[in-house]
């Protein structure tokens, strides 16, 4: 796993050397536990990423959130009875991190009437017009202030 985390990180270095110095977010899909894992451990050594969404994740490889080398923020989402995201295999839920923005998934309506359907189960994250693919949207565009939390 460490030699994925490495090149894990190489690779997130060589996308920051060629993008605007603007913010830079990771967003970790869940393509099995190895990406969770390894994204997780690429963080803890400085990946040059400013702000990192997790969602549905079996843990990051770290007990402690302080251990993920982020300079923005952590923004976590877990869909209603994602039992993945509860196993905790991998270091603590992300849910219980401290310093981690826990993001909806559930439906909502948002403040101009648009209404957002919310979630359930493992593999449902980025359905459309969901709140969790809002939520993702706004971290990437750069509107923290847009996202809907638990």
């Amino acid at each position: 796993m460490a030699l994925l985390a490495a090149v894990h990180r190489r690779f997130r270095r060589s996308i920051r050397a060629s993008t605007l110095p603007a913010g830079r977010t990771h967003i970790s899909r869940r393509l099995g536990i190895p990406t969770l894992l390894t994204t997780g451990l690429a963080l803890q050594e400085n990946a040059g990423v400013d702000d990192a969404v997790f969602f549905g994740s079996p843990g990051l490889g770290t007990n402690n959130s302080d251990n993920l080398r982020v300079t923005g923020q952590l923004y976590y989402i877990e869909a209603k009875n994602d039992f993945i995201g509860d196993l905790g295999v991998f270091g603590t839920d992300p849910s219980y991190f401290d310093h981690v923005r826990q993001a909806s998934s559930e439906e909502t309506t948002l403040p101009d009437g648009r209404h957002l359907v919310g979630i359930e189960g493992h593999s449902a994250y980025f359905t459309e017009k969901s709140t969790s693919q809002y939520n993702m949207a706004c971290v990437v565009g750069g509107l923290p202030d847009h996202v809907v939390e638990e």
